[in-house]
């Protein structure tokens, strides 16, 4: 017999965040609570595109496969998937969010994390002293969260 998931916990970093608002959205109240670190905040092209966007993420949106920073095919489609339209509305996430915001991040600021937060209809932010790779150093401290 197979067990039977009856709740989960969901984390998204970064370009992740989308993916897992998108299946928070999707799987209710299973998702008992989500996490987020460095989220990247909205749709980085099209007409909904997040305004301010910090100089690394204008790259991102306008990544093509002679870009110096795709290593390949699967790169160059991960980048375009993260830079793409969303296909879904961030106000349908209804369990609680706690965004991480570190402080000294350049390619996700502050300014731009709170506004997600205000999308959101349940979220809150921990502020955190560091740059975007926070979380490669502070797992410890997101897992004890959760």
């Amino acid at each position: 017999m197979r067990p039977r998931l009856k709740s989960l916990v969901v984390l998204g970093w970064s370009g992740g965040a989308p993916y897992a608002l998108a299946a928070s959205a999707r799987l209710g109240s299973m998702a008992t609570s989500i996490h987020l670190v460095s989220p990247l905040p909205g749709s980085l092209t099209g007409s909904d595109a997040v305004p301010g966007q910090s100089e690394r993420l204008r790259q991102v949106a306008t990544t093509t496969a002679t870009s110096s920073w795709v290593s390949g095919p699967a790169a160059l489609r991960d980048y375009q998937a993260v830079a793409a339209p969303r296909t879904f509305d961030v106000r349908d996430v209804g369990q609680p969010v706690t965004i991480w915001s570190p402080s000294e991040d350049e390619i996700v600021p502050p300014p731009m994390i709170e506004r997600l937060r205000q999308r959101l209809p349940d979220a809150s932010i921990v502020e955190v002293a560091g740059d975007h790779g926070w979380l490669t150093e502070n797992w410890g401290t997101v897992l004890s969260r959760l």
